[in-house]
């Protein structure tokens, strides 16, 4: 998350300056495979109940650069501790961790 925000103009120069979003590079790409991954191998573990470890990933991957997007558009200053904080809230609930 820090690196995302630390790197925003960068990593809209890579993923977007040279070509427009589309709807695959959104949800097919390497980092959503590594999420899935981690959130199967979890799932297996015991560690969270999750039904569907490639839905979840495109949801909280999806979801992560939407809400931080959003923000930096949105807000005058950002609060990226209380950004983080929130978002590190849903990302646990969505796994079925927290309150």
């Amino acid at each position: 998350m820090a690196g995302y925000l630390d790197a925003i103009r960068l990593h809209d120069i890579v993923f977007y300056g040279s070509h427009p979003r589309t709807r695959e590079g959104m949800v097919d790409n390497i980092i959503i495979d590594y999420l899935t991954g981690m959130l199967q191998a979890g799932a297996d573990a015991g560690a969270w109940p999750i039904d569907d470890a490639r839905f979840t990933a495109v949801f909280l991957f999806s979801g992560l650069h939407a809400v931080v997007d959003d923000a930096h558009s949105k807000e005058k200053r950002l609060d990226r501790s209380r950004l983080t904080r929130r978002l590190e809230q849903l990302s646990f609930r969505a796994v079925g961790l927290g309150s």
